[in-house]
């Protein structure tokens, strides 16, 4: 018999242990585990998480502890003996416990309503549960050579010491002795472990099993000729702990035969809790339980191996290998290969029973017959071709071939089913036969045989072209259609309509189906992520078997299922994955821990509030109203806890399950309020507590009279004063406005008149050649120039509006409008006028002043070197520059001119002015005959 498979999940290190030296390991009331280390301090293990007690005992050297209470423990270490309650530590008198300086405490008890503790010396000590006063002492052992032991069921104490071995009862304050035990039930106390209802007694090579009474069950040796301290018994086995590991057993009449041996380290202690068992080993705790879902031990053995069907033959398994014959098992062990001579056979693909103790195999190379008992093979020449499938239905055997199309077997010949019209496949996955109709899966759809003819069914059209992986025969009118990639179809035969359609949306693993079977009313899926249960009798909830283990996710693509007395075996990808029959309901059926509220604290930055569960009215101060709330379930299984929490008095509804541990709620108001939080679907589990967020005091009535009162005479004072500074504000914005006015019509003015007076100069100068002359041709040019210039103070006058619009004042405006100023000015001179910019600057904007003042600037400049310069070339450059937003430059290849002279003029003197009130730095360079550069920072 094989060794059943047990998880072994290491806690150490990695969950935060600070030593791993675990001598003590003990169970409290909600299901949480307990564990103290030597040199690490307590810690509480929840199955997902490992929580130390407090940083306080951090590096105590704990041998034992007893949970209280939720933040309730008594924790003992090296000659210290301490209470733990929500976050305070209180040293107990040690001493007082002892005989003596050279006597320790080496274990506590919890009774019913006191707490029993052992001395070294075998000094019983019986203290309080409330003050830890001492009620009663006794000296049972003077000569102990050996630390005692005691076994506690209630208030009745089973002591064993070096000396003698008795039963005492606490009973009103005092101890009573029951009986005291004879020589053959007296035990060196390191001899003896505790497991469930039994006492193991261990000698060098044997085990001595006592009840509760020391009435003497069995005697097993064993020859593992190793130090053995410590033995269990759980799930069947002996488990035997020693210096040099874990050793697990099995006990065959009266002797233990070694399974399998675990760890390398000594195991200092167990503790065994319903489907688990704890050990705490030199290199930090163990949590072990038995798999319910495994891989065959055959698989785990490395004979992992490919089964397209397994089919049972008495006691045995018989599995279609992949390429390698008959696999036969017993037992969850391989017990025998039988192979064909010829290797196409040996690549099977399914069996039927023929009834006479044969077993019909197809394969890759055809059909055989393989005897149940001497296994011999018989191959049939019928037809040698490959085969996928065989199936008997309504007491008929379906051959499915590969290309070929399908057959029935009638009297040991292989006949082909009579039918007009096509298969959509000559490739035969599945065939299921109901009443005078064949519904018959293949590799490109889903085909109905009747009355001999064949068709596909409209209702079923979706799965034209696509695989029919298989088919299952759920009633007289149902079928399970299972195809990739598509999930699984419940198709009713006598209406020809779906039922249902289970897929990846509505809670199936993969659309990628492969196999399927019916199993006590329930439909096994196997697909691409594993093994699925659907529930067929109500709900049609879908269990995925991955969340209980993952090695249930590998893929099926064997398509092999079987289903045993207890067990289903589902090949995968992985090896055949074991399954108990009944998983779904003892999922289901399973009983959790109790739910605790572990804590309430605030959520206030740097808050340092600790607020006490114990109390019997928990108020929760105002200012301390945003709160997180813990909780915890003790989970030590793989299916996580999904839990719904309610605030009552704040929460319209409960919350969807999850597997979060605790609740946060911001600014609650002021009231009473109680917290729920349960098991999904059990809300009789639920675990409450309840609390009030007290009052503010700016809600107090007095308060909020003088609160009103001043609130009013603010509110009359801010109406008042606010009215006044309109006011005063409006006087300001209407000063402010005319002033900007009148500022506006003044610079305009001045700079009419510099426009007007430079075109008038013109006039005057072309006058005076008339008044001169005779009207000549000459003269008669004049008056045309005159007309020109009368004409240009026109333009002028309409660029000075230009200049005025809003719209116009930023830099990329102004830019094409000096452009077209320049390109006016030099359009009948033979001066060459080059003009660029190097970015868009119409996010540059200036106000009316600033953009007139630029333009008049630049067109000073032109005008000058119209006049003056000379120049054959000029060149206008707008660009983005270093320190500011951007600069404007006018180069020329003229004349030149003195600096120190030219500079002194009105002309460039106003051009200076302007640029010194708008913000822009002017800039002017030249020498004589090399012509001159303006440059214009705008800042």
């Amino acid at each position: 018999m094989p060794a059943q498979e047990f998880d072994f999940k290491h806690i150490d290190y990695s969950y935060g242990m600070s030593n791993s030296q675990v001598p003590v390991i003990k169970q409290d009331e909600a299901g949480f585990i307990w564990i103290g280390t030597q040199g690490g301090g307590a810690y509480k293990w929840d199955g997902q998480a490992l929580h130390p007690l407090a940083d306080k005992l951090k590096y105590d050297l704990i041998i034992d502890l007893i949970p209280l209470g939720p933040k309730e423990h008594l924790l003992l270490s090296y000659n210290r003996l301490v209470h733990y309650k929500n976050g305070k530590i209180t040293e107990l008198p040690y001493n007082k416990y002892t005989e003596g300086s050279d006597d320790m405490v080496r274990r506590i008890y919890e009774l019913d309503d006191a707490i029993l503790l052992l001395s070294s010396k075998g000094r019983f000590s019986i203290i309080s549960k409330s003050d830890f006063s001492i009620i009663t002492s006794s000296l049972y052992a003077s000569d102990q050579k050996f630390s005692p032991k005691a076994s506690v069921e209630g208030d009745t104490v089973t002591l064993f010491t070096s000396s003698q071995t008795l039963k005492l009862n606490y009973v009103n304050s005092a101890i009573d002795t029951i009986s005291i035990y004879n020589s053959e039930q007296k035990f060196k106390p390191y001899q003896l472990s505790e497991s469930g209802n039994s006492y193991l007694v261990l000698k060098y090579d044997s085990l001595i099993k006592y009840d509760k009474q020391l009435n003497k069950k069995g005697y097993l040796t064993h020859d593992l000729k190793v130090n053995i301290y410590q033995a269990a018994f759980f799930k069947g086995y002996y488990w035997l702990m020693g210096e040099s590991g874990l050793f697990q057993c099995k006990a065959e009449g009266n002797t233990l035969n070694l399974v399998k041996k675990h760890l390398s380290y000594p195991i200092m202690s167990f503790y065994i809790s319903g489907d688990f068992m704890w050990l705490g080993t030199m290199k930090g705790l163990f949590q072990i339980q038995e798999e319910d879902i495994h891989l065959l031990q055959a698989d785990n053995d490395n004979y992992n191996s490919g089964y397209f069907d397994f089919h049972q033959v008495g006691e045995e398994v018989w599995g279609a290998s992949v390429n390698d014959g008959i696999h036969i098992f017993e037992g969850g062990e391989l017990k025998q290969k039988i192979k064909s001579k010829y290797p196409s056979y040996n690549n099977c693909r399914s069996f039927v029973e023929l009834g006479d103790d044969s077993i019909m195999a197809a394969s890759n190379g055809g059909l055989m017959k393989i005897h149940k008992i001497n296994k011999g093979f018989t191959y049939y020449e019928l037809y040698e071709k490959p085969i996928l499938s065989i199936q008997t239905s309504d007491g008929n055997i379906y051959i499915g071939s590969s290309r070929d199309g399908l057959f029935k077997w009638d009297a040991n010949h292989m006949v082909k089913v009579p039918f007009t019209g096509e298969l959509s496949s000559n490739s035969i996955y599945s065939v299921v036969a109901i009443g005078d109709k064949l519904f018959v899966g293949t590799e490109a759809g889903f085909n109905i045989i009747e009355n001999g003819s064949v068709y596909q069914p409209k209702a079923l059209a979706l799965l034209n072209s696509t695989p029919i992986t298989s088919i299952v025969h759920v009633n007289d009118s149902v079928l399970a259609l299972g195809y990739a990639p598509g999930g699984v179809i419940l198709y009713n035969v006598l209406t020809n309509t779906i039922l249902h359609e289970y897929h990846d949306r509505n809670g199936l693993s993969s659309n990628y189906t492969y196999v399927l079977k019916l199993i006590d009313d329930q439909l096994w899926v196997g697909s691409s992520l594993g093994i699925d249960v659907i529930d067929l009798n109500e709900t049609d909830e879908i269990s995925q078997l991955r969340k209980f283990n993952k090695i249930a996710g590998a893929e099926t693509f064997y398509n092999s299922m079987i289903a045993l007395d207890d067990e289903v075996w589902v090949n995968t990808i992985a090896g055949t994955v074991v399954v108990p029959r009944n998983i779904v309901d003892k999922y289901h059926d399973q009983k959790y821990y109790p739910i605790q509220i572990e804590g309430v604290e605030p959520l206030t930055f740097n808050d340092t509030t600790v607020i006490n569960l114990d109390k019997e009215s928990i108020e929760i101060p105002y200012q301390h109203n945003s709160l997180r709330i813990n909780f915890n379930v003790a989970e030590y299984n793989n299916k996580h806890a999904a839990l719904r929490y309610q605030l009552i008095g704040y929460d319209n509804h409960t919350n969807d399950a999850n597997e979060n541990k605790y609740a946060v709620y911001k600014q609650l108001p002021s009231g009473n309020y109680t917290f729920k939080v349960w098991h999904e679907n059990d809300e009789a589990s639920a675990a409450t507590i309840d609390f009030v967020i007290t009052v503010p005091f700016y809600l107090n009535k007095l308060y909020q009279a003088i609160f009103v009162g001043i609130a009013l005479t603010i509110i009359f004072f801010g109406i008042w004063y606010t009215g006044k500074l309109k006011v005063k504000k409006q006087a300001e914005e209407q000063r402010i406005k005319e002033e900007a006015q009148d500022a506006l019509r003044k610079d305009m003015a001045i700079d009419f008149h510099d426009e007007l007076g430079n075109h008038l100069a013109k006039i005057i100068n072309f006058s005076g050649v008339a008044q001169m002359q005779a009207l000549s041709e000459t003269q008669e040019a004049a008056v045309k120039k005159i007309e020109k210039s009368a004409n240009e103070l026109f333009v002028s006058t309409k660029d000075l509006i230009w200049s005025l619009k809003k719209e116009n004042n930023n830099l990329e405006e102004l830019f094409f409008y000096i452009k077209d100023f320049a390109e006016r000015l030099f359009d009948h001179s033979a001066i060459n006028l080059r003009c660029y910019k190097d970015a868009n600057f119409s996010h540059l904007t200036f106000n009316p002043k600033a953009s007139r003042d630029l333009s008049l600037i630049m067109k000073e400049a032109f005008t000058n070197i119209y006049k003056h310069a000379e120049a054959k070339n000029i060149t206008v450059e707008l660009n983005e520059c270093k320190g500011a937003k951007a600069c404007f430059s006018i180069k020329e290849d003229g004349v030149g001119f003195n600096q120190d002279e030219v500079l002194k003029k009105n002309g460039l003197k106003n051009m200076a002015q302007r640029a010194s009130r708008s913000g822009f730095i002017l800039d002017i360079t030249s020498k004589v005959g090399e012509g001159s550069t303006i440059l214009i920072t705008i800042k």
